[in-house]
């Protein structure tokens, strides 16, 4: 709740407003490819189908993936303009709009029921995570225990070799008992599952959590290390869970140029 409160206003989305939002430029690169992403985005269409209505005055919340390569190019040093200049480029892509709504109060309403549906996400794979280490470590001890019978009930005729081989597998037959005793007995899963859903939502600040961003980007999309007066710095929020990428998130309220 506290991390959607403290999203800044939504800000107005088309065309026009791209030449007075730095971060919003480019995320979008140009008006033209603004128009294209909204056109194809997944959730505005169905919004649309379902609103029988335009995309005018819809808000939603933007989120955009990153990623950054070395590459060569041109630049000026000491004077004089240079070909071969490491340098490091960023490219904006999948951008998406999620939670679409009539008003600002109820994007961020379903953002919440979002964010909370993503820390469910993060105990459910926990969950499922505990889940396979017991079957698997069931389905081990079941192979060792078969091989101990087999090895015990050939033990007239054991050599060395094999009462040798009995101890290996009693010592892996304790090793996998106490890894199953620390997960709990088979009664104990439901109660431990909710413990585990209890902690993520308890820990929800570090499951997901947004910090401030800055780039100093030129027109070419090369990211420089100190801000200029022709390259300043653009702030962007960025968005991180424990269980996925981060990506860079902006809630806008898209309108007609």
């Amino acid at each position: 709740i506290k991390l959607v409160d403290s999203l800044p206003p939504a800000a107005p989305l088309d065309a026009h407003s791209l030449a007075h939002n730095p971060a919003l430029a480019a995320i979008f690169y140009s008006p033209s490819s603004l128009q294209d992403i909204i056109s194809h985005d997944t959730e505005l269409k169905s919004y649309g189908r379902s609103r029988r209505v335009n995309q005018d005055g819809v808000n939603a919340l933007v989120l955009v993936n990153t990623r950054q390569k070395r590459t060569l190019g041109s630049a000026l040093v000491d004077g004089e303009t240079r070909k071969d200049v490491a340098q490091t480029t960023i490219d904006f892509h999948d951008q998406r709009f999620i939670a679409p709504s009539p008003s600002e109060a109820e994007t961020r309403d379903l953002l919440k029921r979002r964010a909370f549906d993503q820390l469910l996400t993060v105990a459910l794979a926990q969950i499922t995570n505990q889940s396979q280490e017991r079957k698997e470590l069931q389905a081990h001890r079941a192979v060792l225990l078969s091989k101990l019978k087999l090895l015990t009930r050939s033990g007239g005729f054991a050599h060395q070799h094999g009462l040798e081989e009995q101890a290996d597998l009693q010592n892996k037959m304790e090793t996998i008992e106490q890894q199953l005793a620390g997960l709990g007995p088979d009664e104990a899963v439901i109660p431990s599952n909710m413990a585990m859903v209890a902690d993520v939502l308890e820990t929800a600040a570090e499951q997901l959590w947004a910090e401030r961003k800055h780039y100093c980007i030129d027109r070419y999309y090369v990211v420089h290390d100190h801000p200029t007066k022709a390259v300043p710095a653009i702030e962007f929020l960025e968005l991180h869970s424990s269980a996925a990428e981060p990506v860079l998130v902006h809630l806008v309220r898209l309108v007609q140029s």
